[in-house]
């Protein structure tokens, strides 16, 4: 199972200063104490990620895209401490990688993830 449930924290918790806690007692509600059992974080910095939408014409931009450069530093801070609280829930991939290099490395980990729970 897939849960969406860190990006309204840090997107609408934190970078729209919704508070992280309040956005967090949400989803809490919602998934009913289901958990992922491993986040995976792409770490880009803003100016990369933007750089990238921008050179991909054939995808068509959110309003997300359309926000400021500091909305989307501000979006990674709220990552990087959701990622400082728990550790041991987020796996970090260098997404500045080459495609190929990142999808190699987060297959590995849903590998060592389902090998580990025994799925």
């Amino acid at each position: 199972m897939i849960v969406l449930l860190i990006a309204p924290l840090a997107y609408q918790g934190y970078a729209r200063g919704l508070g992280i806690e309040e956005v967090k007692s949400i989803n809490d509600f919602a998934i009913n104490g289901t958990m992922p059992q491993m986040t995976i974080y792409f770490s880009i910095t803003p100016e990369e990620g933007l750089k990238r939408i921008d050179a991909n014409q054939g995808r068509e931009k959110n309003r997300l895209d359309m926000e400021t450069l500091n909305f989307h530093q501000l979006v990674r801070e709220g990552y990087e401490l959701l990622i400082a609280q728990s550790p041991e829930r987020f796996r970090v991939v260098d997404a500045s990688q080459p495609m190929q290099a990142v999808y190699k490395e987060v297959l590995q980990l849903i590998q060592d993830t389902l090998k580990q729970n025994q799925i």
